[in-house]
């Protein structure tokens, strides 16, 4: 039997962190959406964002108060204050998202931290496919499509010290209805 205290007397904040395998299992894509299922979180629609309708207000604070940072690089534009970067969701390992009280080293932060950790290569070799349309079969008329790849392992077979991790991601709506063209 260990004695543990139930409180970290030096820390000033909570971290909430999200790992790889809940990321998976949760409906939502992108670190925004991630970040918006915390405690203390309400996402504004039409406000602009990543994907052009959402911004996270953190606390009561506003959207360019969270700083967004993606392997130790700050991601926030300079001229509004807002996220730069997308983060595809099978490239991230974990997200620790950190609300008020945080250290002086993250000056820029007003109102929370989103700090993003991607994945890393593997010894062996492993690649992910994901596509999701509402084309085939025709589920609806918005269009949409997501392709979502990986691709991981050694550079060089054999040596597997030296490792490398590309993820890409495409997602766009396509016309619901070409336009009719009249028959001559």
């Amino acid at each position: 039997v260990v004695d543990k205290k139930f409180y970290e007397e030096k820390a000033t904040n909570t971290v909430k962190v999200i790992d790889s395998d809940q990321i998976s299992r949760l409906p939502v894509r992108g670190v925004q959406n991630l970040a918006s299922l915390q405690s203390g979180v309400v996402i504004q629609e039409g406000s602009g964002g990543q994907d052009g309708n959402a911004e996270l207000n953190v606390r009561g604070g506003r959207g360019g108060e969270v700083l967004y940072i993606v392997d130790g690089v700050p991601q926030n534009n300079l001229y509004n204050r807002a996220t730069v970067s997308q983060v595809s969701n099978v490239a991230i390992d974990q997200i620790s998202f950190q609300v008020g009280g945080y250290e002086a080293k993250y000056g820029q932060a007003q109102s929370g931290i989103v700090n993003v950790t991607t994945k890393s290569g593997q010894p062996y070799y492993n690649i992910y496919l994901e596509a999701q349309s509402s084309d085939f079969p025709k589920t609806d008329d918005y269009g949409y499509n997501l392709y979502t790849g990986s691709i991981s392992g050694p550079i060089i077979p054999g040596i597997e010290e030296h490792t490398i991790f590309l993820s890409g991601e495409r997602n766009w709506l396509a016309d619901a209805d070409p336009p009719a063209v009249p028959l001559e």
